[in-house]
C-alpha cells in the first residue's frame, strides 16, 4: 500500500462514514402519531373509524399525496408507528359523519391545502411528525345530513343493487348553469327493498343518480333525481344539519338495450 493512499485513508472513511450516517438517517427518520377521534353530538369515542394521514406539499419526506391510514379502537385511540418526518392532514371516516376527504383524491387534498382560502380544509387538523417523537392528534367528528328513498323501475318493482351517489355542486347556488360540475360525495346500494340511504353529508346542494350495472355487455345511462337522464334537468336537493331528508325515490325509465329488449 503507498504511503500516498494510506494518507487518504482517514479521509475516506470519513466519507463513508458520513454517508452511512446519511442513509441511516434518511431510513430511520420516522415518529409516531397517537390520536383519539370523538363525535361532537355525544362527545363519545368514534368507535372504528378509518383515520387517514396525507402529506402534505413540502412536508413530508413520502410524495405529496400519499396516505397512512389505520382503525380506531373501541375506545376511540388510534397509534401509527413508523411515520416519516413532515407534515400531515388528518382525517376520520364514520358511517353517519362528515369527513371533508369523502369523495377526493389525496392530490385534492393537497392542492385544497395550499389554497390560502381552504374553505371547509380550514378545520382539518393537521400533525407534525419529528424523528424519534410520538405526536398527538385530536379529531372530533360532527354528524351529517341525511338523503334516503327508493329506487323503483317502471312496473312497479323495487331496483335492488343499484348503486346510488349523493353528487354535490361546485357551487351553492340555487341558480345553475349547464356547466356548473358536481362530484360524487358519497354512494350506496340499495337493499332489498330497492332502498338507499346516504348519511354523513355536509350542507350544500346535491342531486342523486342512479347508476345501474351493466346489461348485455352495454353501460347503461344514469339516472337522476326527478327520473330523468339529462344531468341538467336533475332535481336538485339541499342537505343542511343533521336534517334527514327522506320520499327521495327514484323510478327508472324503461331501457332498451343494443339488440332491442326493453328492460326491465
Amino acid at each position: 500500500m503507498s504511503d500516498k493512499f494510506r494518507k487518504c485513508l482517514p479521509f475516506i472513511a470519513l466519507a463513508l462514514l458520513s454517508v452511512t450516517q446519511s442513509l441511516a438517517q434518511r431510513f430511520t427518520s420516522t415518529g409516531s402519531v397517537t390520536g383519539t377521534v370523538y363525535c361532537n353530538s355525544s362527545d363519545a369515542p368514534a368507535r372504528l373509524a378509518i383515520v387517514r394521514l396525507v402529506a402534505l406539499q413540502g412536508g413530508s419526506t413520502l410524495s405529496p399525496g400519499a396516505s397512512i391510514q389505520t382503525e380506531t379502537t373501541l375506545n376511540g385511540q388510534f397509534f401509527i408507528a413508523s411515520v416519516p418526518v413532515g407534515i400531515y392532514a388528518v382525517d376520520a371516516e364514520l358511517p353517519g359523519f362528515i369527513s371533508v376527504f369523502a369523495g377526493r383524491t389525496n392530490a385534492e387534498v393537497v392542492r385544497l391545502f395550499s389554497n390560502v382560502d381552504q374553505g371547509s380544509f380550514a378545520s382539518v387538523p393537521t400533525v407534525s411528525v419529528s424523528s424519534g417523537n410520538n405526536s398527538f392528534v385530536s379529531v372530533t367528528l360532527k354528524r351529517g345530513a341525511v338523503f334516503t328513498g327508493t329506487v323503483f323501475y317502471n312496473d312497479g318493482e323495487p331496483a335492488r343493487k343499484t348503486t346510488v351517489s349523493a353528487l354535490i355542486f361546485s357551487t351553492d347556488n340555487a341558480t345553475l348553469t349547464n356547466n356548473t360540475s358536481a362530484r360524487v360525495y358519497l354512494s350506496v346500494v340499495t337493499d332489498d327493498r330497492g332502498v338507499f340511504r346516504i348519511a354523513g353529508l355536509p350542507e350544500g346542494l346535491y342531486t342523486l343518480e342512479v347508476q345501474i350495472s351493466e346489461m348485455q355487455g352495454q353501460q347503461l345511462a344514469p339516472v337522476y333525481l326527478g327520473g330523468t337522464s339529462n344531468f341538467n334537468a336533475a332535481k336538485k336537493i339541499r342537505a343542511s344539519g343533521t336534517d334527514t331528508m327522506d320520499g327521495l325515490d327514484i323510478t327508472l325509465p324503461r331501457f332498451t338495450t343494443g339488440d332491442g329488449e326493453v328492460s326491465p
